[in-house]
């Protein structure tokens, strides 16, 4: 009986990997009444000596009987409570058809143990049973250092004690000994061992629902603009329900920088597991909880999207069911976008704001400028500027938030380009003492300067709800309160956040600040001196040698000019007007053409974009492959011609939105087609400025373009 209550307790020891996975441990009641039960079943099957399969039968009938009266569940029903563990995200409450879960193992683990050590007695093969049960917790919930080192010592000491025969008193000294050493060793040499470190919870859904790749959505900063668009700033996107005013969501956090984009995940097949399915309860950030207290608001989504606002760190999310979380960014997602009229409710953490001392009472967290090696000139003199003398830390972020905010100027107008790859950025930062630009622009530069200073930081985009929106703990959020933002590491609050763009109302002046006009008195000029008298030509002037030799006559034509001028002008002049009219031509066809290709749906204008840059090409003397891929040109365009290589990322963002136009599931729309011109319109610009006057005059005649078709190219 001892053995017996041994194998019982190793059976309860064996569920305690379910902390990981419930709330709370509650579910160690329902193991030890499962354990309790099942070594109750086993006594009475030594006492009847029943065999392996009548006992086991015997077993499974007792669970369902109890597992029916006690959690109103039965052996049917642990498909059910199973399924649900492994695709809930932990931890979960605990109800009736998961309680039986802690119950079934134990049970499980007592059954197994008590009918080995019924058959080899004195064997320590009665501890495969608890082994077993532990192995299986590991699967199905997140492990626990400390839960691990008690398992582990326990199994251990359970074992040696079962293989242990009965014998002298000396020799149970001996044993107790060993037992204790073991219990006292195991906690400090477990940890150190190889494979020691914990796992994340085995969850089902990553092998049976298909990973969605959030690199296919464009980054919502470059989609910023089009919520600002006069057109778009009043249009409600999303209605907020809260008692307590929110004034910041954040929409996506961008923590991974190419050079040419802020994405939500990093490149590569590592994107699609960044975000992971999570199921109504999510894994909590502790510590940005640590310093915050919750807020639970609902939203109500007036026009689809993919990425869920939230504010702060989400916790809990009811109404979506296929739902995807960055844990590293707490950025929630939406594969398929959520359906207009979809009401969800959040509750989450808001990361704090601070401002001024009580952000330079913060300490930054140290970060490295990977992948920034080749960033322009501007950036590392703006750099060196601001964090010259100043220590690294938050000490640098105020820097570059004051310099941002006081200094700069907000526009947001069709004259501040989109963008932000380190080209766009480097014309925004070619005078620091005059940046104009808007939310995108400041966020991104602002990110990639905070990591050349060595702070860890990354871009958000989300809206800010203006105090006066709020209406009885209801607020329409509209396309034009989009922004972006930094968000820096700190060691007291975690990632906290930092505003580095103007106010809106700071717009740029005509004229350089520091630049002024006066109007200086300028003298009258002096007048002009008379002209010189002109002769009348009825005199004839009077000269002594009346033999002087009298000039033969100008043979004139009828008009009065003479006839050697008159023919070399119609020999010059006809062939003249002919080009002159040819090249006419030819410049009012292309410029209608280029009217064609600009003007329709978004995917022909992209298309239009990517013709009319091969042409340029064509034009410059540069062979275009017939047939080849937009990626394949691009490679082929920048060997061929090293004056390309200035404008090589506008040439691939080029070809990228031709490649999106034609086999992304999603249309691009006219803000891609704009871009898409924008980067026509630069490397075409490129490429001409290498080339003579004279050779740029002839490639903007040249009509071999307009006589090719482009099905062709």
């Amino acid at each position: 009986m001892k053995r017996l209550a041994a194998i019982a307790g190793l059976g309860v020891v064996a569920t305690l990997g379910f902390r990981g996975a419930f709330v709370g441990w509650g579910f160690l009641a329902s193991a030890v009444l499962g354990a309790a039960t099942a070594a109750g079943v086993s006594v009475v099957a030594r006492r009847r000596r029943l065999y392996v399969g009548e006992s086991v039968a015997l077993s499974v009938l007792a669970f369902g009987a109890v597992g029916g009266a006690v959690f109103g569940s039965d052996v049917a029903g642990l498909v059910t409570g199973w399924s649900r563990l492994v695709t809930s995200t932990p931890p979960t409450e605990l109800d009736g058809e998961l309680a039986v879960l802690p119950a079934a193992l134990a049970w499980a683990a007592v059954m197994i143990g008590s009918e080995l050590d019924r058959r080899a007695s004195r064997s320590a093969l009665a501890i495969l049973g608890p082994a077993a049960a532990t192995i299986a917790t590991l699967l199905v919930s997140a492990e626990a250092p400390g839960v691990a080192v008690v398992q582990g010592v326990a199994l251990a000491v359970g074992a040696l004690g079962l293989s242990l025969p009965s014998a002298t008193a000396v020799r149970n000294v001996r044993a107790i000994a060993l037992l204790g050493a073991i219990t006292v060793v195991a906690p400090v040499l477990g940890p150190a061992l190889p494979f020691a470190d914990s796992n994340e919870r085995f969850d089902l859904r990553r092998h049976a629902e298909r990973p969605w790749d959030p690199l296919a959505e464009p980054s919502p900063l470059v989609t910023l603009k089009a919520g600002l668009k006069d057109d778009r700033l009043d249009d409600v996107v999303f209605l907020v329900e809260s008692d307590a005013p929110i004034e910041r969501l954040s929409v996506a956090v961008l923590g991974s920088y190419n050079g040419t984009v802020w994405a939500v995940a990093d490149e590569g097949p590592s994107a699609p597991a960044e975000f992971t399915p999570v199921d109504r309860r999510l894994p909590a950030d502790a510590a940005s909880l640590a310093t915050a207290d919750t807020t639970t608001y609902r939203i109500e989504f007036v026009e689809p999207t993919v990425w869920l606002p939230v504010a702060g760190t989400p916790i809990e999310v009811d109404g979506i069911d296929d739902l995807r979380l960055n844990r590293a960014t707490s950025t929630l997602a939406a594969p398929g976008s959520v359906p207009v009229g979809t009401s969800v409710a959040i509750t989450s953490a808001p990361r704090p704001a601070p401002l001024g001392a009580d952000l330079l009472r913060l300490t930054a967290t140290p970060g490295d400028a990977t992948g920034l090696d080749l960033v322009p000139p501007a950036f590392r003199n703006l750099a060196g500027d601001l964090f010259e003398g100043v220590a690294p830390g938050t000490d640098r972020v105020e820097a570059l938030r004051e310099r941002f905010v006081d200094q700069g100027f907000y526009d947001d107008s069709d004259a501040a380009r989109p963008g932000h790859s380190l080209g766009r950025l480097d014309e925004f930062l070619t005078d620091p003492d005059r940046l104009v630009g808007y939310a995108e622009h400041y966020a991104a530069s602002a990110a990639v300067l905070s990591r050349l200073g060595g702070i860890d930081a990354r871009v958000v985009v989300g809206y800010r709800i203006p105090a006066d929106r709020w209406v009885d703990g209801r607020a329409d959020v509209t396309a034009g309160d989009i922004d972006a933002w930094l968000e820096v590491a700190t060691e007291e609050l975690g990632w906290v956040s930092v505003d580095v763009t103007p106010d809106r109302s700071r717009e740029p002046s005509e004229r350089p600040e520091g630049v002024a006009v006066v109007d200086v008195a300028v003298p009258n000029p002096p007048p002009l001196p008379p002209p010189p008298p002109v002769p009348d030509p009825t005199t004839r002037p009077d000269t002594d040698d009346d033999d002087a030799p009298v000039a033969p006559p100008i043979d004139e034509s009828p008009g009065g000019v003479p006839t050697a001028v008159a023919v070399t002008g119609i020999a010059l002049g006809v062939p003249l007007t002919i080009v002159l009219l040819s090249a006419s031509a030819v410049l009012a066809l292309k410029a209608r053409r280029r009217r064609r290709r600009r003007s329709g749906d978004p995917d022909h204008r992209i298309v239009g974009a990517w013709h009319e840059l091969l042409d340029g090409f064509a034009e410059a003397g540069l062979a275009v492959t017939a047939g080849a891929t937009p990626s394949e040109t691009v490679a082929a365009l920048l060997q061929g011609d090293p004056a390309a290589a200035p404008v090589a990322t506008e040439l691939h963002e080029l070809a990228d939105h031709v490649d999106r136009a034609a086999f992304h599931p999603r249309p691009p729309d006219h803000h891609h087609a704009d871009e898409a011109w924008t980067r026509c319109d630069r490397a075409l610009g490129a490429i001409r400025s290498q080339r003579p006057r004279h050779r740029r005059l002839v490639m903007r005649t040249d009509p071999r373009p307009l006589l090719r078709s482009e099905h062709h190219r």
